[in-house]
């Protein structure tokens, strides 16, 4: 996926490899709000090599309760970008947690 059909908007979290952004994403004629993770500019190879990885085998997986992914891309800074369907609610764990705390109240 092309760098410039990729606009990152707000952060959304973290992950092992880097920074999580909310963000859109153009396909054919189309914006679709997406995740796109960020590896860090200071990955090691093996980091970046771990992060290709979890690009391999999420673009293998196709499941309605698993994460889509999208696309890769490389950004002009020389940056990986992975670009998945974005989770309205956040991620599962977060969700869950918030969940338990409400329901202590």
């Amino acid at each position: 996926m092309p760098a410039e059909n990729i606009v990152l908007n707000r952060r959304v979290g973290q992950g092992t490899f880097g920074l999580v952004f909310g963000g859109e994403a153009k396909k054919i004629d189309l914006w679709e709000a997406v995740a796109v993770k960020v590896i860090n500019e200071k990955a090691t190879y093996e980091g970046k090599i771990d992060f290709l990885s979890e690009a391999k085998l999420m673009r293998s997986l196709n499941h309605p309760n698993v994460v889509r992914l999208i696309g890769i891309s490389l950004n002009p800074k020389a940056s990986l970008y992975l670009i998945m369907e974005l989770m309205l609610l956040g991620d599962l764990k977060t969700y869950l947690l918030s969940r338990r705390i409400l329901a202590q109240r």
